[in-house]
């Protein structure tokens, strides 16, 4: 890895990296092994979500050129896309609205219902 990268850029590949081999070397039946792997991939995740578009494109264009000997897809399209799970689902939504515009304004018509006298405060005082 260049040390001429970007801080934020190195800790993300960094995290990947620690990600991967926690997932290599998790023994098959050892939960605690993947509750480490789980911790590990919410870190570079929530790494990821701070990025700009051009460090995470940066971050996976450097980790392509090291780990692939084929050259860089032509298609990079989604690179620079954040891939947490708010992120993810957020675009998912957008696409859901532009595709059926009518589950907006059915979804702002949706009201939540309130606490009612008998269960409001009695777990929580």
């Amino acid at each position: 890895m260049c040390n001429a990268l970007d801080p934020i850029v190195r800790t993300w590949i960094a995290l990947l990296d620690s990600a991967e081999v926690l997932l290599r070397t998790a023994p098959g039946r050892d939960p605690g092994a993947f509750d480490r792997v789980g911790i590990a991939i919410d870190l570079l995740l929530k790494h990821e979500h701070t990025m700009t578009d051009a460090q995470r494109e940066l971050a996976r264009r450097t980790v392509w050129v090291r780990d692939n000997p084929e050259s860089i897809p032509d298609d990079r399209s989604t690179w620079g896309r954040c891939t947490c799970p708010t992120c993810r689902l957020a675009r998912r939504l957008t696409q859901a609205h532009q595709k059926y515009p009518a589950l907006r304004a059915s979804a702002v018509a949706i009201v939540l219902p309130q606490p009612t006298p008998t269960t409001q405060g009695e777990l929580f005082p």
